[in-house]
């Protein structure tokens, strides 16, 4: 009987250590698994000769005008099958067309095509019938991504971005940087504020909110700004990966301690019987 009382004490400790522990850990993995595939993305641009840079570069841009051109509301907008969209700067096949890097809230997310559940799972998402994110003059990307999911952070804490906070969109070998100038909560419908403007650089970040109840959709918008001269230099993801290690060392480092200290308990138990 004592033995079994023992089993099911050492049963509860491990699911309460797992229920404790679960969130850093696939925190951990998922983001192991976005700079892996950032940095597959980086070695894959690498490969691209200048010529064929220059031309997905100018499909997007086509792409863009004929969306500010065809002034199709977000709304209204269907599919953009007959636009290629997926092909678009989809240079290795993973649905991958850029990433985003949030230093404030210290992220660094791969940006894929779409808003599916599949895509909000791993990443966030480009909303397709907004800007493809290239910049420019009349365009207006939407990046969208879930928060409060418990084996990754995503976009989980933007709302600590304020007015005058930058984040900045990396794709292929363009850097965009966006400063803060808008944040609305608005209802899930409301798309008045994500339409293209004539002359903007606009990128809007959407999110669930409230947190943990999802009624409606936090709007944080940046306008384009000249990306700082050091910032081309600087990796977030690599000061990003060095934090996740030293994070993964203490929490095994944890568990070590606290799996000594139960042995020397059962051990110092023996001795006393």
């Amino acid at each position: 009987m004592k033995k079994i009382k023992n089993l099911l004490a050492l049963i509860i400790l491990i699911i309460g250590l797992g229920l404790i522990l679960y969130p850093t850990i696939s925190n951990y993995i998922n983001s192991s698994k976005h700079h892996k595939a950032i940095i597959q993305y980086k070695e894959d641009i690498k490969k691209i000769d200048s010529t064929e840079y220059n031309k997905i570069l100018d499909d997007v841009r086509k792409y863009n005008e004929l969306l500010y051109n065809s002034n199709i509301k977000l709304d209204e907008y269907k599919t953009g099958k007959d636009l290629k969209y997926t092909e678009l700067l989809n240079i290795n096949s993973t649905g991958i067309m850029g990433y985003i890097e949030i230093p404030k809230i210290k992220i660094v997310l791969p940006i894929y095509h779409g808003t599916s559940e599949e895509v909000l799972q791993k990443g966030v998402g480009h909303l397709e019938g907004s800007s493809i994110p290239i910049g420019g003059e009349n365009t207006h990307s939407i990046i969208s991504g879930h928060r409060g999911l418990p084996s990754s952070k995503l976009f989980t804490d933007i709302n600590k971005l304020k007015i005058g906070d930058t984040f900045t969109i990396k794709v292929l070998n363009e850097t965009l940087t966006y400063k803060v100038d808008q944040i609305k909560t608005v209802e899930p419908d409301e798309v008045g504020l994500l339409t293209i403007e004539k002359g903007k650089d606009y990128c809007t970040l959407v999110t669930c909110t409230p947190y943990g109840i999802n009624t409606h959709r936090l709007l944080i918008r940046g306008h384009r700004i000249e990306t700082p001269e050091n910032e081309n230099n600087t990796e977030l993801i690599d000061k990003l990966e060095k934090e996740n290690n030293y994070i993964l060392i203490i929490t095994c480092i944890l568990i070590s301690l606290l799996v000594i200290s139960l042995l020397i308990l059962k051990i110092l138990k023996k001795k006393k019987v």
